[in-house]
Parts: structure tokens; C-alpha cells; sequence
């Protein structure tokens, strides 16, 4: 069976509706809570993929995400083993921190709506189906800016198994602002 390894940075972030996909696809989970004080893992060996939900700080504000040089580094180890990492909302603002971006607290706060759409990665997804056409909530704190390390982060981002396509250029892939997994554009 696979195992997904899920970051969560508060409370109110969890994988929701996505869990039953994976427990129906016979993918296990294991949620780590740095923000409790656990500790994350030092390897990516143990897990199939990583998952970064979304957080109630910027990913620049390090007084209430005390733990994220350890994320960086783990979000480091999955890339080395080849393995996908996704990221959601402040996780995919991580990613792109990962790549060498640079974090801003501005904008603070972002939320807009948007009509998700599926791409041909989701062409056999049940719940790529379920949320194609649909108005999706996008929801962001603070931004990572990309544009030094544009060439860097889109290889970075593609080879972790992120959300960016290949046409779409770096700096859109590197925002935060397309943090949904590959079978969804906005």
C-alpha cells in the first residue's frame, strides 16, 4: 500500500475531500503537525509522496512557522528521491521557496474565486471530474516572488511532481497562485 506523507500547519487545514480518493485508491496518510511541536521526518525513504497543505501565516513569517527550515529540508529529500511533493495554498508557496524564491508577507491576505478546470492528467480522475467547471475557493497568504531563479524553480517544480505544466511559465508556476495538482488548471 502507498503512504502519502501530509504536513499540516494548523488545525483547520486537512485534506478533506481528498482523503476519501486516496482511501479509495487504497492510499494510507500520515499527517505531521509541526505547529504541535512534532517533529517531522528526517527521510522521504518511509513515504510515495508529500502533500503541503495551506497555513494561516506567510511562508516568510518565521516567528509563527519556527519549523521551516526543517520543512524545507524535507520538501529537499523528496526531491532528491524522486518523489512527488504537492502543494496547496502556503505548501505550494513553500515549494517555491524550495526552488530558491524569495517570501514576502505582502499581500497578507488574498481569496478570490475561480472556475477549476481539468486537464488531460485528469482525463481518468473521478474527482478531477467531480471538480471540473466547479467554483473553487483560492485562498493565500503572502507571496514567494520567482522571477530571479525563473529556469530553476520550473525544473524544480516539474521534477518534484508539482503542479506546473510545462507551457506555463515559471513565474505563474512559482506565485502560489497555481498551487493545484496537475490535473487541475485555474
Amino acid at each position: 500500500m502507498k503512504q502519502f506523507l501530509v504536513v499540516q500547519h494548523t488545525y483547520a487545514e486537512f485534506l478533506g475531500g481528498v482523503e476519501k480518493q486516496l482511501e479509495d485508491r487504497g492510499i494510507g496518510f500520515a499527517y505531521f503537525r509541526p505547529f504541535t511541536g512534532q517533529s517531522l521526518p528526517a527521510s522521504a525513504l518511509q513515504y510515495d509522496a508529500l502533500w503541503l497543505l495551506g497555513g494561516a501565516y506567510p511562508v516568510s513569517d518565521t516567528a509563527h512557522w519556527p519549523w521551516l527550515h526543517d520543512e524545507l529540508r524535507l520538501i529537499a529529500a523528496f526531491q532528491r528521491a524522486r518523489r512527488p511533493v504537492v502543494g496547496l495554498g502556503a505548501g505550494g508557496l513553500l515549494l517555491a521557496q524550495a526552488a530558491g524564491g524569495t517570501a514576502h508577507d505582502e499581500p497578507a491576505q488574498r481569496a478570490y474565486w475561480t472556475t477549476a478546470r481539468k486537464t488531460a492528467a485528469g482525463r481518468d480522475d473521478p474527482f478531477a471530474d467531480a471538480v471540473d467547471g466547479r467554483k473553487v475557493l483560492v485562498m493565500v497568504e503572502g507571496r514567494v516572488d520567482c522571477r530571479r531563479i525563473s529556469s530553476r524553480c520550473s525544473r524544480m517544480m516539474r521534477a518534484s511532481g508539482s503542479p506546473c505544466a510545462p507551457a506555463r511559465p515559471p513565474t505563474a508556476c512559482c506565485s502560489g497562485r497555481n498551487s493545484s495538482p496537475a490535473w487541475w488548471k485555474t
